[in-house]
C-alpha cells in the first residue's frame, strides 16, 4: 500500500480520478514475455529444424548419415528445447492473463467520461513507454489488445484508437528516428487489427460489435452525452478519418525541407507497408510525392535510397491486394495506363538507340578519310600525291638512302620475296652484306639518321652479331662517336 501511494507523484491528480493504481502497476510491472507468446515464430523455427534434421539423415553422394549424426542430434535437441519453451511461455502468458483478468474490474474508475480516461491512459502510460524501445512499443500494442479482449469495464477501445492514431501520427514532426521507429511498431500492430475489422465484417461482428471497447461517448444536439456502441458504418467513417490522418502527416513530412521529417515518414510507411495504405487515392499521391526524392539531383543519398525502396515495396503491396478499395475498373484502367507508359518508354529507348547508331555511322564516315593510322598494319598513311618517275611510294629519300618511317617501321611491314630485300618492298641497290649502306659520296652532317632494318635471314643475323662482337668497341656506335 505504501508503494502504491508513491505512484501519486508519477502522474497528475486528474489521472487518478480515471485510472486506478492497479492498472498503473500492471502496465509498468509486466513485460512482453508476460502477455504475448509468438507462437507462429516458434512453430516456424521448429519446423525448420525438423526439416534440417531430415536432410542431414538422408544419404547423399558426398556424406553418409553417420557423418551427419552429430549435427542432426543438435538440430533435434534444439527443436525439442524450443517446443518445451513454447509450452512454458504459453502457460506463463495464460497465468498472467488470468491475474490481469481478476483485477480488470478495477482498472478504470470513471464510469461516464470514458473518453477522458482513454486520453489520460494514452498520455501517461502508453506513449511514454512506447518511446523506450521496440520491445516496449510492441508491448503497448499487445497490452491494449489484451484489455480489449478482456472487456475491461469502462475501457473504450475506439476512443483510445482515435486518440492514439491521430496524436501519434501528428507527433512525427517532432520525433527522432528511433522514436519514429518505435511508434511505427505500435501503429503497425494496431492497424492490422483495425484493417481486419474494416474489410471483414464478420470479424467486426465477432470481435468488436456490442463489446465494451466499441462504446463511444457522443454529445447530442441537446448537449447531453450518450454512450453507445458503434455500428459498422460508423466504424468505416472512423477508419477513413484515421487513414487520412496518417496519410496527411506523411505527405507533409515528405514535402518538408528538413531532413528528419521525410526520414521519419519513410520509416513509418516502410513499417506499415503490408497493411497501409489501403485506399488507392492516397497511395497514388504517395507515389507521386516520392518521385522527386528518387531523382539523382536530390541532395540526401540515404533518403533517395529509402524512397526508392519504399516505392518498390508499395507497388508490390498494390499488386498483392493491399489496396483493398481499388475497384476492378480502376485497376483495369491503371494496368492499361502502365502498359501504355511502358510501351512509350520502350519506343523512346529504341529511337535513342537508332539515333546513336546513325551518329556513330556518320562520325565513322567523316573520320574514315582522315585516318592517319591503319588498323591492321602499323604504317602511317600518307595522303596520295602525284607520282613522278623519280618519286617513291610515299617515303622520303634522304641523301641517296632510303629512310624508314618512324611510326610504321618494323614488325608490320609486308614480307619481301628476297631475304636481302628490306621490308618495304624496295630494291637492294643500297644493300651490302645484309645491311643498309650509305652511299660513299653522302655527307652525314646535317642529315637525318635512320635506323637500318634487320636482315631477314637468321643465319645472317648470327653473322652480323659475331662481326659486332669481334670489334674492339663491341659494335656500339655511340661508344665510337664518343671516342
Amino acid at each position: 500500500e505504501s508503494t502504491r501511494k508513491g505512484y501519486n507523484s508519477m502522474a497528475p491528480s486528474a489521472f487518478w480520478f480515471h485510472v486506478s493504481h492497479s492498472l498503473f502497476e500492471s502496465f509498468f510491472s509486466n513485460t512482453l514475455y508476460d502477455i504475448f507468446c509468438p507462437e507462429a515464430v516458434y512453430q516456424s523455427e521448429i519446423d525448420r529444424l525438423q526439416r534440417e534434421e531430415e536432410r542431414l539423415l538422408r544419404p547423399t553422394g558426398t556424406a553418409t548419415p553417420e557423418d551427419n549424426t552429430p549435427a542432426a542430434e543438435r538440430a533435434k535437441k534444439t527443436a525439442v528445447a524450443l517446443a518445451a519453451d513454447l509450452e512454458s511461455q504459453k502457460k506463463h502468458v495464460a497465468a498472467s492473463r488470468m491475474a490481469m483478468e481478476s483485477k480488470a474490474g478495477d482498472f478504470f474508475i470513471a464510469k461516464r467520461n470514458i473518453k477522458q480516461a482513454a486520453t489520460l491512459f494514452f498520455a501517461h502510460c502508453v506513449y511514454p513507454r512506447c518511446m523506450q524501445g521496440p520491445d516496449d512499443a510492441l508491448y503497448c500494442a499487445q497490452f491494449i489488445l489484451q484489455l480489449h479482449k478482456l472487456n475491461v469495464p469502462h475501457f473504450s477501445t475506439m476512443h483510445l484508437f482515435d486518440i492514439m492514431i491521430v496524436a501519434s501520427s501528428r507527433s512525427m514532426f517532432g520525433m527522432t528516428e528511433g522514436e519514429a521507429a518505435n511508434i511505427s511498431i505500435l501503429l503497425n500492430e494496431i492497424w492490422k487489427t483495425v484493417s481486419r475489422w474494416r474489410y471483414d465484417e464478420d470479424s467486426f461482428n465477432s470481435e468488436l460489435a456490442n463489446s465494451v471497447g466499441s462504446k463511444m461517448l457522443d454529445t447530442g444536439e441537446d448537449g447531453l452525452d450518450t454512450i453507445e456502441s458503434i455500428t459498422y458504418n460508423r466504424f468505416r467513417e472512423l477508419y477513413n478519418r484515421w487513414h487520412a490522418a496518417i496519410g496527411s502527416t506523411c505527405l507533409g513530412c515528405l514535402q518538408s525541407k528538413e531532413y528528419i521529417h521525410p526520414r521519419n515518414a519513410l520509416i513509418l510507411l516502410t513499417r506499415v507497408v503490408e497493411c497501409y495504405p489501403t485506399r488507392p487515392g492516397l497511395a497514388s499521391r504517395l507515389l507521386s510525392h516520392l518521385q522527386p526524392m528518387q531523382d539523382e539531383s536530390f541532395p540526401f543519398a540515404d533518403l533517395r535510397a529509402s524512397a526508392q525502396a519504399y516505392s518498390t515495396q508499395l507497388v508490390k503491396a498494390r499488386d498483392e491486394g493491399v489496396w483493398k478499395e481499388e475497384t476492378a475498373e480502376a485497376r483495369k484502367a491503371r494496368v492499361a495506363e502502365e502498359q501504355a507508359a511502358a510501351a512509350a518508354r520502350q519506343k523512346k529507348a529504341e529511337e535513342q538507340m537508332e539515333q546513336i547508331k546513325r551518329d556513330s555511322e556518320r562520325i565513322t564516315e567523316e573520320i574514315g578519310g582522315k585516318e592517319l593510322y591503319g588498323r591492321g598494319s602499323g604504317e602511317r598513311r600518307v595522303p596520295s600525291r602525284p607520282r613522278g618517275p623519280n618519286q617513291d611510294d610515299g617515303r622520303d629519300r634522304n641523301d641517296g638512302g632510303w629512310t624508314r618511317d618512324r611510326v610504321g617501321a618494323g614488325r608490320n611491314d609486308p614480307p619481301s620475296s628476297s631475304p636481302h630485300m628490306p621490308r618495304g618492298g624496295r630494291d637492294s641497290s643500297g644493300i651490302a652484306d645484309g645491311r643498309w649502306q650509305k652511299p660513299s659520296g653522302a655527307d652525314s652532317r646535317g642529315s637525318k639518321r635512320s635506323r637500318p632494318s634487320s636482315p631477314a635471314d637468321p643465319g645472317e643475323i648470327q653473322e652480323e652479331t659475331a662481326r659486332k662482337r669481334s670489334r674492339p668497341d663491341g659494335g656500339d656506335y655511340r661508344r665510337r662517336r664518343r671516342n
